[in-house]
């Protein structure tokens, strides 16, 4: 299944007022301060770790 992920800048044309923020520490690890504009990145590798089917 694919599934696109949306950039925020296709509906958050400029910053608003107020907008909630990540307290810093959370929003160094995010790549961003600001909740509206995070999008988790999940990657496919397995970095190292054996498949689950392998066990």
């Amino acid at each position: 299944m694919k599934v696109y992920y949306v950039p925020p800048n296709q509906y958050i044309p400029y910053q608003p007022m107020n907008l909630p923020q990540f307290p810093l520490p959370e929003a160094l690890m995010r790549g961003t301060l600001w909740p509206a504009l995070y999008g988790p990145y999940e990657s496919k590798c397995q970095m190292g770790r054996p498949e689950e089917s392998e066990q």
